[in-house]
């Protein structure tokens, strides 16, 4: 899982392919010319300490781990991985001495470029078959082999990882939570049309969350007069909450302690209907609060009847785990 190293907040052009070396951030045309280039300077030795090849943007005070890959992510912020392989010893190097990642190329030369490198991208038709799914289906399904042969791997490498994710992000393609770098290659991911989020770290049970509810989150959504586990007549579900909001309308409120997915809409929905049908209630309406804002939970809320009304936030535990964030997600 990646950690955000320094907030810079460098805007991305889609031409452009934008790396870290050492604690230096660099960016490289996306051509074939210009990326043989590149590969010739990092093939080199290092002139005086300073990496060649690609456009110098900026440099930050900071010491990078050699433990870590450094690259800029989707915010254009500093982020770093922990590396799966160990970094080779150069020749005059010394053993153990911190090296910088290489620089991440687009050679269409697959002679040149090497099982590192990436040596072609997913054609128009490619790319525009991966985005019809999407919009159709609010996902696409790939496997992980399927997604790196797309750009010429062989290999899943550290560089061949960030690389990908980096082309896919500058094109609104992003991965769900299964992840490139980790898993069985044979397994599917998800390509969605935004960046998966959450606000903070999450409770290890769900109990937790409830546990925390009226004192710490209720407040925060207008809510009072909580009844944990209530049941409606004649049926088997159960609540995890009913409040009133200050209008005195009765308010459904279901928490989820990672995803919501299909299942959670259904369930708020569900509870609802409990109420229209029993009557002796003012216009309830629904929230779901999760973890993380998964793309089955955001499908399911914009194919609902808009007339079952449901908002949707996120939970998250602040850096000391004294409280918990609470935000809405913003539905077109």
């Amino acid at each position: 899982m990646s950690q955000k190293v320094v907030r810079v907040h460098i805007k991305r052009e889609p031409e452009f392919l934008y790396y870290v070396r050492g604690n230096s951030i660099y960016r490289a045309p996306m051509d074939a010319q210009a990326n043989s280039a590149l590969v010739q300077a990092e093939a080199g030795e290092e002139d005086d300490g300073e990496p060649r090849g690609g456009e110098h943007l900026r440099s930050y005070e900071f010491a990078p781990d050699p433990c870590y890959f450094y690259f800029l992510d989707a915010e254009g912020d500093i982020s770093r991985a922990r590396r799966t392989t160990t970094l080779p010893a150069r020749r005059g190097t010394a053993v153990g001495k911190p090296m910088p990642p290489p620089v991440p190329t687009l050679d269409t030369d697959t002679k040149t470029a090497g099982p590192s490198r990436l040596s072609k991208t997913p054609g128009d038709k490619v790319l525009g078959d991966w985005k019809n799914s999407i919009k159709e289906n609010g996902v696409k399904k790939i496997k992980r082999s399927q997604l790196l042969a797309a750009f010429g791997y062989m290999k899943r490498t550290d560089i061949a990882v960030a690389t990908i994710i980096t082309w896919l992000e500058a094109r609104d393609i992003f991965l769900y939570k299964e992840g490139l770098r980790e898993g069985n290659l044979d397994e599917y991911l998800t390509l969605i049309p935004y960046k998966q989020t959450q606000i903070g770290k999450l409770f290890e049970r769900e109990s937790d969350l409830c546990k925390h509810f009226e004192d710490k989150v209720m407040p925060k959504l207008g809510l009072h007069t909580p009844q944990q586990g209530y049941s409606p007549k004649h049926t088997q579900d159960r609540f995890d909450f009913l409040c009133q909001d200050y209008e005195g309308r009765h308010v459904v409120v279901e928490l989820k302690r990672a995803d919501g997915e299909k299942h959670a809409v259904e369930q708020v929905m569900r509870y609802l209907g409990h109420l229209h049908h029993a009557g002796g209630h003012q216009a309830p309406w629904g929230i779901l609060i999760t973890g993380y804002a998964d793309p089955y939970t955001r499908r399911a809320l914009l194919g609902r009847d808009r007339d079952t009304h449901i908002r949707w936030y996120l939970y998250g535990l602040s850096d000391d785990r004294q409280e918990i964030l609470v935000e809405e997600v913003k539905l077109p």
